[in-house]
Protein backbone atom coordinates (compact mmCIF):
# COMPACT_ATOMS: atom_id res chain seq x y z
CA UNK A 1 0.00 0.00 0.00
CA UNK A 2 2.76 2.46 1.00
CA UNK A 3 4.72 1.63 -2.17
CA UNK A 4 1.65 2.29 -4.36
CA UNK A 5 0.99 5.63 -2.64
CA UNK A 6 4.64 6.65 -3.03
CA UNK A 7 4.62 5.64 -6.68
CA UNK A 8 1.41 7.60 -7.27
CA UNK A 9 2.97 10.61 -5.57
CA UNK A 10 6.09 10.39 -7.74
CA UNK A 11 4.00 10.09 -10.89
CA UNK A 12 1.94 13.13 -9.85
CA UNK A 13 5.14 15.06 -9.12
CA UNK A 14 6.63 14.31 -12.54
CA UNK A 15 3.33 15.09 -14.28
CA UNK A 16 3.21 18.45 -12.46
CA UNK A 17 6.83 19.17 -13.33
CA UNK A 18 6.14 18.39 -16.98
CA UNK A 19 3.08 20.67 -16.90
CA UNK A 20 5.15 23.54 -15.46
CA UNK A 21 7.91 23.05 -18.04
CA UNK A 22 5.36 22.95 -20.86
CA UNK A 23 3.62 26.13 -19.70
CA UNK A 24 6.90 27.97 -19.16
CA UNK A 25 7.95 26.93 -22.65
CA UNK A 26 4.66 28.16 -24.09
CA UNK A 27 4.71 31.52 -22.28
CA UNK A 28 6.07 34.46 -24.20
CA UNK A 29 9.02 36.00 -22.38
CA UNK A 30 8.83 39.65 -21.47
CA UNK A 31 10.18 42.17 -23.95
CA UNK A 32 11.88 45.32 -22.70
CA UNK A 33 11.44 48.56 -24.65
CA UNK A 34 14.63 50.43 -25.56
CA UNK A 35 15.65 53.21 -27.93
CA UNK A 36 18.64 53.17 -30.29
CA UNK A 37 21.09 56.06 -30.82
CA UNK A 38 18.84 57.57 -33.51
CA UNK A 39 15.79 57.57 -31.22
CA UNK A 40 14.05 54.63 -32.91
CA UNK A 41 12.38 52.14 -30.56
CA UNK A 42 13.17 48.44 -30.35
CA UNK A 43 12.48 45.63 -27.92
CA UNK A 44 14.89 43.17 -26.37
CA UNK A 45 14.29 39.92 -24.53
CA UNK A 46 14.74 36.17 -24.29
CA UNK A 47 13.45 34.07 -27.16
CA UNK A 48 10.74 31.42 -27.12
CA UNK A 49 9.84 28.61 -29.50
CA UNK A 50 7.52 30.75 -31.60
CA UNK A 51 10.41 33.11 -32.46
CA UNK A 52 12.17 30.35 -34.41
CA UNK A 53 10.77 31.24 -37.85
CA UNK A 54 11.43 34.96 -37.34
CA UNK A 55 15.07 34.22 -36.50
CA UNK A 56 15.36 32.05 -39.63
CA UNK A 57 13.96 34.94 -41.68
CA UNK A 58 16.57 37.32 -40.26
CA UNK A 59 19.32 34.93 -41.33
CA UNK A 60 17.72 34.31 -44.75
CA UNK A 61 18.33 37.95 -45.70
CA UNK A 62 21.45 38.42 -43.54
CA UNK A 63 24.46 40.12 -45.09
CA UNK A 64 27.30 39.46 -45.38
CA UNK A 65 26.65 35.76 -45.71
CA UNK A 66 28.94 33.65 -43.57
CA UNK A 67 30.09 36.79 -41.76
CA UNK A 68 32.28 35.08 -39.17
CA UNK A 69 33.73 31.56 -39.22
CA UNK A 70 31.12 30.52 -41.77
CA UNK A 71 28.26 31.81 -39.61
CA UNK A 72 25.47 32.27 -40.18
CA UNK A 73 25.52 29.33 -42.61
CA UNK A 74 24.72 30.28 -46.21
CA UNK A 75 22.90 27.05 -47.08
CA UNK A 76 19.22 27.25 -45.99
CA UNK A 77 19.06 23.72 -44.56
CA UNK A 78 22.36 24.09 -42.70
CA UNK A 79 21.21 27.45 -41.31
CA UNK A 80 17.90 25.91 -40.22
CA UNK A 81 19.74 23.15 -38.32
CA UNK A 82 22.21 25.62 -36.81
CA UNK A 83 19.42 27.86 -35.46
CA UNK A 84 17.47 24.80 -34.28
CA UNK A 85 20.52 23.62 -32.32
CA UNK A 86 21.06 27.08 -30.81
CA UNK A 87 17.43 27.10 -29.65
CA UNK A 88 17.74 23.54 -28.35
CA UNK A 89 20.95 23.83 -26.31
CA UNK A 90 21.62 27.54 -25.82
CA UNK A 91 20.21 30.58 -24.10
CA UNK A 92 18.88 32.79 -26.92
CA UNK A 93 18.19 36.52 -26.87
CA UNK A 94 16.55 38.67 -29.52
CA UNK A 95 15.96 42.23 -30.62
CA UNK A 96 12.73 43.12 -32.40
CA UNK A 97 11.45 46.12 -34.35
CA UNK A 98 7.74 45.51 -34.33
CA UNK A 99 7.47 41.77 -34.92
CA UNK A 100 10.64 41.58 -37.04
CA UNK A 101 13.74 40.06 -35.45
CA UNK A 102 16.74 42.32 -36.13
CA UNK A 103 19.29 40.83 -33.71
CA UNK A 104 20.11 37.43 -32.23
CA UNK A 105 22.60 36.41 -29.57
CA UNK A 106 23.13 33.04 -27.93
CA UNK A 107 25.20 31.60 -25.13
CA UNK A 108 25.89 27.92 -25.77
CA UNK A 109 27.05 26.03 -22.67
CA UNK A 110 30.24 24.00 -22.62
CA UNK A 111 29.82 20.42 -21.34
CA UNK A 112 30.51 21.51 -17.76
CA UNK A 113 27.66 24.04 -18.03
CA UNK A 114 29.42 26.89 -16.23
CA UNK A 115 30.91 28.59 -19.28
CA UNK A 116 29.93 28.84 -22.90
CA UNK A 117 30.45 30.28 -26.34
CA UNK A 118 28.79 33.60 -27.14
CA UNK A 119 27.60 34.49 -30.64
CA UNK A 120 25.82 37.63 -31.79
CA UNK A 121 24.46 38.85 -35.12
CA UNK A 122 22.66 42.11 -35.92
CA UNK A 123 20.79 42.72 -39.17
CA UNK A 124 22.87 44.79 -41.58
CA UNK A 125 20.25 47.58 -41.69
CA UNK A 126 20.34 48.09 -37.92
CA UNK A 127 24.06 48.23 -37.13
CA UNK A 128 26.10 51.05 -35.59
CA UNK A 129 23.16 52.48 -33.61
CA UNK A 130 23.80 50.74 -30.26
CA UNK A 131 21.60 47.68 -30.78
CA UNK A 132 24.55 45.26 -30.69
CA UNK A 133 25.79 46.88 -27.48
CA UNK A 134 22.40 46.57 -25.80
CA UNK A 135 21.93 42.99 -27.01
CA UNK A 136 25.40 41.98 -25.79
CA UNK A 137 24.88 43.64 -22.41
CA UNK A 138 21.43 42.02 -22.01
CA UNK A 139 22.67 38.57 -23.09
CA UNK A 140 25.65 38.66 -20.72
CA UNK A 141 23.47 39.74 -17.80
CA UNK A 142 20.90 37.01 -18.45
CA UNK A 143 23.63 34.39 -19.03
CA UNK A 144 25.05 35.25 -15.62
CA UNK A 145 21.54 35.02 -14.11
CA UNK A 146 21.03 31.47 -15.42
CA UNK A 147 24.36 30.27 -14.01
CA UNK A 148 27.13 30.96 -16.52
CA UNK A 149 30.39 31.93 -14.79
CA UNK A 150 32.03 33.04 -18.04
CA UNK A 151 31.56 33.19 -21.79
CA UNK A 152 34.02 33.32 -24.66
CA UNK A 153 33.79 34.35 -28.29
CA UNK A 154 35.84 34.50 -31.44
CA UNK A 155 36.07 37.74 -33.39
CA UNK A 156 37.81 38.65 -36.63
CA UNK A 157 40.87 40.89 -36.16
CA UNK A 158 39.45 43.41 -38.64
CA UNK A 159 36.10 43.77 -36.84
CA UNK A 160 37.26 46.86 -34.95
CA UNK A 161 33.77 47.91 -33.82
CA UNK A 162 33.14 44.53 -32.17
CA UNK A 163 36.63 44.42 -30.62
CA UNK A 164 36.09 47.87 -29.09
CA UNK A 165 32.66 46.88 -27.74
CA UNK A 166 33.87 43.64 -26.19
CA UNK A 167 36.83 45.38 -24.51
CA UNK A 168 34.47 48.08 -23.18
CA UNK A 169 32.23 45.45 -21.61
CA UNK A 170 35.14 43.64 -19.92
CA UNK A 171 36.18 40.92 -22.34
CA UNK A 172 39.88 40.09 -22.34
CA UNK A 173 42.03 38.49 -25.02
CA UNK A 174 42.73 34.86 -24.29
CA UNK A 175 44.05 33.53 -27.61
CA UNK A 176 44.73 34.65 -31.15
CA UNK A 177 45.82 33.51 -34.54
CA UNK A 178 46.53 35.26 -37.83
CA UNK A 179 42.88 36.18 -38.48
CA UNK A 180 40.91 35.96 -35.21
CA UNK A 181 41.00 36.66 -31.53
CA UNK A 182 39.41 34.62 -28.79
CA UNK A 183 38.06 36.82 -26.01
CA UNK A 184 36.47 35.82 -22.72
CA UNK A 185 34.77 37.43 -19.76
CA UNK A 186 34.17 36.29 -16.19
CA UNK A 187 30.58 37.41 -15.71
CA UNK A 188 30.56 37.84 -11.94
CA UNK A 189 33.90 39.67 -11.91
CA UNK A 190 32.76 42.19 -14.54
CA UNK A 191 29.15 42.58 -13.35
CA UNK A 192 29.30 46.38 -12.98
CA UNK A 193 31.07 46.83 -16.34
CA UNK A 194 28.41 44.77 -18.12
CA UNK A 195 25.54 46.71 -16.56
CA UNK A 196 27.04 50.18 -17.04
CA UNK A 197 29.01 49.63 -20.24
Amino acid sequence: MYRDARLSGEIAFFEALEYIRFNQFMMKPERIARTDKTGKPFEIGASCAEDFLSVLEMYRVFSPKAASQGLPPEDAETCHNWVKNLFKIGENFLVWRGETVIGHAAAVPDPNGKSGEFVIFVDQNHRNVGIGTELTRFALEKSRDVGFDSVWLTVNLTNFIALKLYKKLGFEYSDMDKYERVMSIKLRLHESTILQG
